[in-house]
């Protein structure tokens, strides 16, 4: 058996088979009220006789949601005067005083600054932001060998070679004692011979430098966004400020 006392505003209400129905916003001496829905919250009394257990922040009540739904004795409490007067009528002006306060309490609870048919809900995006980091792209391997070619060179060399001159002599010369002899004479010829040899030069150098460049790419990822879906009950339509909102589309 609960006791009544274990009952205060704010505590979850749930039916016999676990669904949730709403919240307590205030109390009476046979019954509470409890709110329910967010963006068209209504108002349900609920008597202490169909609860069932108190446990944990929450009460169960001996009813399915079904059941709750098509009570007829939870018909919502549209307005405050008929919250008002439906009660003074059961219980006496003084639960009625009572449950009038709890009403506009759970008005100004819902609105911050008493009662308001503005609902403000704030709604996110995600955008892509980006950092860098280094990492290794590569390398370079830069090699020097050495290769072997022909090549020729022009060197300007004398060598002695004979020249034979044949001179008249005169007639009046005499003959020595060596005519009508045999003589042969030697006469030695030079020649010049070149000779390789081999230098080093230095040609040139190759200086490796590493430039940094900067490129555009492009990343792709994901992101999310909040939007809201409106579900209207009545012949109510209200003006919408947003351009891209269907008025077909239904929260499912």
């Amino acid at each position: 058996m609960f006791n009544r006392t274990n009952i205060t505003e704010g505590m979850i209400v749930r039916s016999l088979d676990g669904e949730r129905l709403g919240k307590v916003i205030g109390l009476s001496g046979d019954s509470f009220l409890i709110e329910k829905g967010y963006f068209f919250v209504k108002d349900y009394r609920v008597l202490y006789s169909d609860v069932r257990d108190i446990g944990d922040g929450e009460i169960v009540l001996a009813i399915s949601k079904e059941g709750f739904s098509t009570s007829a004795r939870r018909e919502p409490l549209r307005s405050v005067s008929t919250a008002t007067e439906t009660t003074t009528t059961a219980t006496g002006p003084r639960l009625g005083e009572r449950v009038e306060k709890s009403v506009e309490k759970a008005k100004e609870r819902r609105t911050g600054e008493g009662w308001s048919d503005e609902v403000r809900i704030p709604l996110h995006h995600e955008e892509l932001a980006w950092s860098k980091n280094e990492q290794a792209a590569g390398e370079v391997h830069i090699h020097k060998s050495v290769v072997e070619e022909q090549k020729t060179v022009t060197v300007p060399l004398r060598r002695e070679k004979v020249r034979v001159e044949h001179r008249p002599l005169t007639k009046d010369r005499p003959l020595g004692g060596m005519a009508f002899q045999e003589e042969s004479v030697v006469m030695p010829l030079r020649a010049e011979e070149a000779e390789l040899s081999k230098r080093q030069i230095a040609d040139e150098e190759v200086v490796i430098h590493k430039d940094a460049v900067e490129e555009q790419r492009s990343y792709s990822g994901t992101v999310m966004r909040e939007k809201i879906d409106i579900e209207e009950e009545g012949s109510v339509r209200a003006a919408r400020s947003d351009p891209t909102f269907d008025p077909t589309r239904r929260r499912s």
